[in-house]
């Protein structure tokens, strides 16, 4: 379907530029308005989190046309599980925990890449579901 297609564009693109923020939230201050609104609204970050869930139970199931029933978009499945992942772990952090130390920035910085490159993959090629 074409809607889950498109919010999963959507959802992979917001959490790669959560992740980006603690290394370019300085010079692209959106970013960190962005993170912020998300870090002190705790009932948004729950749907948001729960809302990856079940993009990613539904990419499962009903993959962009014409592809396998079960393996469906396998690539961004896998970036929706391990984005909601890190918003569970991300949830149950401390405040200070939250304020990321320099070798965790470089990590967030390379899947942000990871991120934003299988989401420019789905977009451009949706049909190209097993990549």
């Amino acid at each position: 379907m074409m809607q889950i297609w498109f919010l999963t564009i959507i959802y992979l693109l917001y959490t790669g530029l959560i992740l980006i923020t603690p290394e370019f939230g300085i010079t692209i201050p959106i970013l960190l308005n962005m993170r912020e609104y998300l870090f002190s609204h705790r009932k948004i970050f729950i749907l948001v989190m729960f809302l990856g869930y079940i993009l990613t139970i539904l990419n499962c199931l009903l993959p962009t046309i014409p592809g396998p029933i079960i393996l469906g978009d396998l690539l961004p499945t896998l970036a929706l599980l391990y984005s909601s992942l890190w918003y569970n772990v991300t949830l149950f952090k401390n405040k200070e925990i939250i304020i990321i130390e320099q070798n965790k920035k470089k990590f967030y910085l390379r899947m942000a890449i990871i991120i934003f490159n299988i989401s420019l993959l789905h977009f451009l090629l949706p049909n190209w579901v097993l990549l």
